[in-house]
């Protein structure tokens, strides 16, 4: 197994650690989201801003892929395809939630999924790349909706 810890990342939002396990040709991501316990926070990877290209005034690609913490229960987890500043749309799973807790106010959720994205709308994690461009945010309640960090 090869093991590649591609970033750790802090925020006043967010705290991901990004790490990345490869078996033969394929391989799995383990991303550690810790966040805020009493509203939702996300993560859009493979991007600094809300839009993925601009050309110009433009954002014709929208917004990068996103996992997104919000609410409790099996469905607190979404990954999806955001719009330049808006919500985009819920994306197929392919993350697993292997453990999510909360202590003193703070969320710890351990996800795993496939190194390549399941759709091109997915994010694809590469082993060879030094670092990964991240956006993060939080909302003011669990309810997933405009954010305010």
């Amino acid at each position: 197994t090869m093991k590649h810890i591609v970033a750790f990342m802090h925020t006043s939002v967010v705290n991901i650690t990004v790490e990345l396990l490869q078996d033969k040709s394929d391989g799995e991501a383990v991303v550690t989201l810790v966040g805020p316990g009493d509203v939702w926070f996300g993560v859009g990877f493979g991007a600094g801003t809300m839009c993925l290209h601009s050309q110009g005034d433009e954002c014709p690609d929208g917004g990068p892929y996103a996992i997104i913490v919000a609410g409790k229960g099996p469905e607190a987890v979404t990954e999806r395809k955001l719009d330049d500043h808006g919500p985009g749309f819920v994306l197929r799973a392919s993350v697993k939630v292997r453990s999510d807790s909360t202590e003193h106010g703070t969320r710890t959720v351990v996800l795993t999924r496939p190194l390549r994205g399941l759709t091109p709308h997915h994010f694809t994690f590469d082993l060879q790349s030094p670092s990964v461009p991240f956006i993060t945010a939080k909302g003011k309640s669990m309810t997933f909706a405009q954010h305010i960090g």
